[in-house]
């Protein structure tokens, strides 16, 4: 179903929706982030600390460490 920007009452459908999504995302998303890191340092495995620290909440807001 599609959504114009004339559906703005539904916006807590729109964001519980997204959220939802994101959550399933989560997995795709961290493995993604631990490859970058293995390439970026040149490291055949990194230790599960690191790629958690990196793909952790707390991580957000450090776009420099993650987009390598």
């Amino acid at each position: 179903m599609g959504y114009a920007w004339i559906d703005s009452y539904r916006a807590s459908e729109l964001i519980e929706r997204g959220a939802e999504a994101a959550e399933r995302a989560v997995p795709e998303i961290k493995r993604v982030l631990a490859e970058r890191l293995v390439a970026a340092t040149g490291e055949r495995r990194l230790p599960a600390a690191t790629v958690a620290a990196a793909t952790t909440p707390s991580a957000r807001g450090h776009g420099a460490v993650l987009a390598v």
